[in-house]
């Protein structure tokens, strides 16, 4: 799109316009020959000017208003409702432009506070779904959350926020509540492997494992449920040969225990389970 017909959308989305325009009255905001203000003067800006101070004074004075507008629809977006996705392209890359390449503008102007929004908005989130969901349905939701974050990036946001963005999101969904959300009763971690339940395990697997040692706590549960099963299992061995000793004195018993086949496919190569599976019945 043209440099002129984008600041128009700059300065429209800065005034709550959607509607194009040419010129904008600043009432008593006043422009000298640069674009500079100028004491008593009644100015009217045209965002068809291509002097660069002008532009930059335009820039200077409707930035913050614009990033709020912006975070807004993006928040509205996240809610469900539709927004002008390519309008909200054309607006960020204002931000980018305006630093010639680099992006610092870009990320001090708007980045900085749409994380900072981003975090806010998700842990409102966080807190009330780890009351309201299931292990399961909370982990469905965190997915479903951080697609639709990655598809943000590849229709309007710069391609150098999608790291820092899926970073905000995994630690309000993800690291802020994990102790919550594994440990939740009846359909936590635990529940989880009594279960076999291994569409639920490899998603956890998959949204834990792209986090910095996100895997620990799933390693410890795991850890804990292979010890209790495997001393459930030796216990009931002991109880058998115990018994058939009695029988047939002299024979040799033992107990062979394997983890089951869909926590293998789950965690096998990962080399948190590896550790674990090693250690589990280390004293």
């Amino acid at each position: 799109m043209k440099k002129k017909k984008k600041q128009k959308i700059f300065l429209n989305l800065a005034l709550g316009s959607n509607e194009p325009c040419t010129w904008v009255r600043l009432g008593t905001q006043h422009l000298g020959s640069f674009g500079n203000p100028a004491p008593g003067f009644q100015g009217t800006l045209h965002l068809g000017s291509n002097e660069p101070r002008g532009a930059c004074w335009v820039y200077n004075y409707v930035k913050d208003k614009v990033r709020d507008a912006v975070i807004k629809l993006i928040d509205k977006e996240r809610e469900g409702e539709q927004v002008d996705r390519a309008l909200l392209k054309n607006v960020l890359g204002i931000f980018v432009d305006i630093g010639m390449g680099q992006m610092e503008q870009y990320e001090k102007d708007f980045e900085s506070s749409f994380l900072n929004d981003t975090g806010g908005y998700y842990s409102r989130k966080a807190s009330i779904w780890i009351l309201e969901d299931s292990c399961p349905d909370y982990m469905l939701k965190s997915e479903e959350c951080l697609k639709k974050e990655r598809e943000r990036v590849s229709h309007y946001l710069h391609l150098s926020s999608e790291p820092k963005l899926v970073e905000k999101v995994q630690q309000e969904l993800l690291v802020v509540f994990a102790g919550q959300l594994l440990e939740k009763e009846h359909s936590g971690c635990r529940e989880l492997l009594r279960d076999d339940k291994v569409d639920d395990l490899s998603r956890m697997y998959r949204l834990y494992h792209k986090i910095p040692k996100g895997l620990e706590q799933v390693a410890n549960v795991f850890k804990q449920h292979v010890t209790n099963e495997g001393t459930d299992l030796v216990q009931q061995a002991e109880d058998a040969a115990s018994s058939q000793m009695k029988q047939t004195p002299g024979q040799d018993y033992c107990c062979n225990w394997s983890v089951p086949q869909p926590l293998k496919y789950i965690f096998d190569g990962a080399p948190s389970s590896v550790s674990t599976k090693r250690h589990a019945f280390s004293g």
